[in-house]
């Protein structure tokens, strides 16, 4: 590419093989990284001619992914559907029949913090049903 400086006085850039010097009104031919070219633009400095170089350190772009996101929300919907259906299948009986270590692993599983406290059965067994309800 064919860069000029277009000022008074002498500008430098980075060109690949490393800084260059460009005198007034001097055109030189370098290579220059896309990445300089934001630079250089706001500069006003200079007058560009021909492309940049890719970068080297540019990843590639990344591959869209957008059906197969689409196709797994699918079925995390599917099936918090059916554990929804699941659950309401479930006998309230199933949850008085626990046990009160059972009972805090079940609030816990549902992310109900434990207090430390002594909560008595009957408590739990609410707090369960509670959870069961929404």
């Amino acid at each position: 590419m064919k860069i000029t400086n277009t000022q008074p006085g002498p500008r430098g850039i980075n060109a690949i093989g490393g800084p260059v010097l460009i005198d007034p009104k001097q055109t030189v031919d370098v290579k220059v990284y896309e990445r300089e070219r934001s630079g250089i633009e706001a500069s006003g400095w200079f007058q560009v001619e021909g492309n940049y170089e890719p970068d080297p350190d540019k990843p590639a772009a990344a591959p869209d992914h957008a059906a197969e996101i689409a196709r797994l929300q699918g079925e995390v919907a599917e099936r918090d559907k059916q554990i929804a259906e699941l659950k309401q299948k479930l006998p309230e009986t199933d949850i008085e029949k626990m046990t009160v270590p059972e009972l805090r692993a079940h609030l816990a599983f549902h992310d109900v913090a434990y207090d430390g406290t002594r909560d008595k059965k009957a408590d739990l067994v609410e707090k369960a049903k509670r959870i069961r309800a929404a």
